[in-house]
């Protein structure tokens, strides 16, 4: 009777001791911080904590609300309090990049000089300068098919190989519009173009907004103060995300599939090296939730933008009902810079046609 005493007593002490350990352990873990897409702002950016660190894993923050300095130029480090879910609290930092941009002076839509749409960028690996010219490509240039492409005619054949590779050469649209794949970069007419079938390498980097992309966003935000429609967010027509890099998309990408599943992830998160934001021409506007752009809050803005946006050279990248068109769902924050030409075609009275049907391509993963 003893011996059982005993052994029962010796049991009880073991699961005391490792309950109370585990408790120990669970008090001290520090929570995991997931920051933002993006941590590069314009100075005087209006910026609070939650807007830099995108998740709190097995915690949150103790001041969500905090507003940041962001008056100074450069590179600034913040020290933030988090508490786990015992509320213990620990300190962390984050490293955040503030850049100025001179506000051009804003003209009237009708007064502003229209950029040229043929130009297009260097298919270096670095991203373009907005600014480049290039003639515009031959249709009777024979692409380098390296063995991957066979057929007689060049310019009719797709432009991809072995596992959705794109094959450099010159092409032409199901619309008969030129397409020129150089150095694995699609150019539709000029205008880069980046979907589920048209992918960037890896390798391509670019500027958080390009220099033309960035000035027409200045333009378009004036005229949002102007129009009144930005009190809601203290008159700052927020950039919520504009340039990633592949390795940004990736992670992002991956983090979607392992909550929602491949396939669900795929109707509104691209691939890396298939996302618009890689080309530093994309920015979402203001919101990125489906769930906030229906709100009393967001919907008017979203909808100036819709009107309006595409007068400064942007479009409305993913418009609501073409899902089967352009892979994703509709993102009334997700815009495009094209070029004033081009924007007001596509914005067709409100009817917005996509890249995909006015260039006569089309936006499917080959080799996935």
């Amino acid at each position: 009777m003893q011996k059982k005493t005993l052994v029962w007593l010796i049991v009880v002490a073991v699961l005391t001791v490792f309950l109370v350990t585990s408790f120990l352990f669970a008090m001290m873990q520090k929570p995991r911080v997931i920051f933002a897409d993006s941590l590069r702002f314009p100075v005087n950016t209006e910026l609070t904590l939650s807007d830099v660190v995108k998740d709190v894993q097995g915690g949150r923050l103790s001041e969500p609300e905090k507003l940041l300095d962001s008056s100074k130029k450069g590179l600034i480090q913040f020290t933030f309090t988090v508490e786990n879910l015992f509320k213990i609290q620990s300190e962390k930092e984050i490293m955040v990049e503030f850049y100025s941009s001179d506000t051009p002076k804003k003209e009237e839509p009708g007064e502003t000089e229209k950029p040229n749409t043929s130009e297009k960028p260097s298919t270096t690996t670095t991203a373009p300068s907005s600014t480049t010219t290039t003639k515009k490509p031959s249709t009777t240039t024979k692409p380098q098919n390296n063995g991957e492409n066979p057929g007689e005619s060049a310019s009719l054949n797709p432009p991809f190989g072995s596992k959705g590779s794109l094959i450099d050469g010159v092409y032409t649209t199901s619309n008969g519009k030129t397409l020129e794949v150089k150095n694995g970069i699609a150019y539709v007419d000029g205008i880069l173009i980046a979907n589920k079938s048209y992918s960037l390498p890896k390798t391509y980097t670019s500027p958080y907004l390009q220099t033309e992309t960035e000035q027409a966003y200045y333009q378009l935000q004036t005229a949002a103060v102007k129009a009144g429609i930005l009190s809601e967010f203290k008159n700052k027509l927020v950039i919520k995300s504009a340039y990633r890099s592949w390795n940004d998309q990736n992670y992002i990408f991956n983090n979607y599939v392992k909550r929602d599943g491949l396939d669900q992830a795929m109707t509104y998160s691209a691939r890396p090296g298939h996302s618009e934001h890689q080309t530093g021409m994309a920015m979402d506007l203001l919101t990125s939730s489906t769930a906030e752009s229906k709100t009393e809050k967001f919907k008017p803005a979203l909808d100036w933008l819709s009107d309006n946006a595409y007068k400064y050279g942007f479009i409305l990248r993913y418009p609501e009902g073409k899902s089967e068109i352009t892979g994703y769902i509709f993102e009334p924050w997700h815009y495009r810079y094209v070029g004033t030409e081009l924007a007001e075609i596509l914005y067709n009275h409100g009817d917005w046609i996509t890249l995909e049907e006015y260039f006569g391509v089309d936006s499917v993963y080959r080799g996935y």
